[in-house]
């Protein structure tokens, strides 16, 4: 698994946390506090500290960048494999592990990550989406369709893998929006193919 603890978003974090740690056990040695509270307190502070400082990023709203290469390059170190650029969002698939030979789970050599465009430069989204799935099928062949919307927005991410659960080559996609799918063929070890398209205004009801 590839380590992001070398970004500057956690780097920022695990600083402030430390700092606010340190801080809190200068306070109780001053007190004079029991020295089982004294070691422990700070402990809980740091993970504390770290944790919430992760879940909401200040920097979303702070920072703005002229790619979304050098937004996602600000929080992860992992390999991208893709990025598809739009006017006001972008996709980035990123590798998630770089040692071929490493047992993974099927279809985990990579994952997805949404950014989005705002006055004309880009916001960091440290977090994957949420994926919502649905079943696609007929007498004789099924497919789960992924959906992952854009933050903000009506808009969505739809991603289908390449073949279907009896294994048939999907060879062509279409919904009822006239969208355009791309695929991309994964250039990694054992990871699955997929087409992928952004839908418009697509919000919870949906047909593919």
């Amino acid at each position: 698994m590839i380590n992001d603890l070398t970004t500057w978003y956690y780097s920022i974090r695990f600083v402030l946390s430390f700092a606010a740690a340190a801080g809190v056990f200068v306070l109780l040695i001053r007190k004079k506090r029991y020295a089982a509270v004294t070691v422990v307190f700070p402990f809980v502070i740091l993970a504390v500290s770290y944790i919430v400082l992760t879940l909401f990023p200040a920097e979303k709203w702070l920072l703005r960048f002229d790619t979304p290469q050098e937004a996602f390059r600000y929080y992860s170190r992992m390999n991208i494999l893709r990025i598809d650029e739009r006017e006001n969002c972008a996709l980035i698939v990123a590798e998630t592990h770089t040692n071929d030979t490493e047992k993974t789970q099927e279809g985990d050599r990579y994952t997805f990550y949404i950014l989005t465009k705002q006055n004309r430069s880009w916001r960091i989204n440290p977090f994957t989406p949420k994926r919502y799935y649905a079943l696609s099928s007929d007498k004789t062949k099924s497919v789960f369709l992924q959906k992952m919307h854009v933050p903000d927005t009506g808009d969505c991410f739809i991603v289908c893998p390449s073949r279907y659960h009896n294994r048939v080559p999907v060879e062509h996609i279409s919904d009822n929006r006239n969208s355009t799918f791309q695929f991309f063929d994964v250039p990694v070890t054992d990871a699955k193919d997929f087409y992928y398209a952004l839908v418009y205004h697509l919000f919870n009801i949906w047909t593919i």
